[in-house]
């Protein structure tokens, strides 16, 4: 079954991949999508652009962005309502991915399904 991620604001380079924004709120994918496993790498994406073109990418990564300091876990987010971070796998270009594009997980999982 395939879950409406969000609508693409922007894209950029983000070292081998491709970050896309806006964040997605964790409260937000939770209560459209309850018992969501949480989409991994390697999983699928269906990228709907705006002109109506389809293509298909692959998570690269998906979560909170933390960086270690100091022994500890620094983060941008809020640790009350965080957000996550899509960057997408492969030889991409910020022009591949315009904004309002939207961002479709291929086959969502969710806990409990048989």
């Amino acid at each position: 079954m395939q879950l409406y991620l969000f609508t693409v604001e922007s894209a950029y380079p983000f070292g081998a991949q491709l970050q896309v924004l806006p964040r997605v709120p964790l409260s937000g994918l939770v209560e459209r999508a309850p018992n969501l496993l949480g989409p991994q790498p390697g999983d699928g994406l269906e990228l709907r652009l705006p002109d109506g073109q389809l293509k298909h990418a692959t998570i690269g990564s998906f979560g909170i962005e933390a960086w270690h300091r100091d022994g500890g876990f620094v983060t941008t987010s809020n640790p009350v309502d965080p957000v996550f971070t899509l960057n997408i796998a492969g030889d991409m270009q910020s022009a591949d991915v315009p904004a309002g594009t939207e961002i479709w997980l291929a086959e969502a999982r969710y806990q409990g399904a048989g």
